[in-house]
């Protein structure tokens, strides 16, 4: 696969996205997490923050059907690299 006019091997690609989207699933709950802790605490949020929160929120909820997908990829690929070698 070429990207930027470099060379990157498909199993490399596979695993920058395999590991690419949970970390970023966990920074986004992560900052859920904080936004939590400020509203427990009593400290009210900014329309600017409740917008963002709501933003946060939906992109955790697109990236969780992400892994679920890449986990289903990465599962079938696995098999069939099992296949293949027991073919040989």
């Amino acid at each position: 696969m070429d990207i930027f006019g470099l060379h990157i091997p498909t199993g490399v690609m596979v695993m920058l996205v395999v590991f690419s989207v949970p970390l970023t699933w966990i920074l986004s709950d992560f900052y859920l997490s904080l936004q939590k802790l400020k509203l427990e605490k009593g400290k009210s949020l900014s329309r600017e923050d409740i917008q963002l929160l709501k933003k946060t929120l939906q992109k955790n909820e697109e990236l969780e059907e992400r892994v679920k997908a890449l986990e289903s990829i990465v599962t079938s690929l696995e098999s069939d690299e099992k296949l293949l070698k027991e073919g040989k």
